[in-house]
């Protein structure tokens, strides 16, 4: 009786991802077949530290820029410059 549960909970699994994989690949699909219709170039990330490095940097450059409005707030003496 549990072989069959097993058997049932293995293949719910298996089939979801199959589905998940499937959608995946059409949305990259459609998302090249639009791109070839505007006459662009469909980008393809080979190598995918690349794109994680560059979004790293991003963060990194949005937390400075946080850092900096929270020191600016902090610092705020309502003082006018004349």
């Amino acid at each position: 009786m549990f072989i069959i549960y097993l058997n049932f909970i293995i293949g719910m699994a298996a089939g979801c991802l199959f589905f998940i994989a499937c959608l995946k690949s059409y949305t990259v699909g459609l998302r090249h077949g639009k791109q070839i219709s505007n006459k662009e170039v469909p980008i393809v990330n080979i190598n995918p530290i690349e794109p994680i490095k560059a979004v790293l940097k991003t963060k990194d450059k949005q937390e400075e820029l946080i850092n900096q409005a929270y020191a600016n707030i902090m610092n705020y003496t309502g003082d006018v410059k004349e």
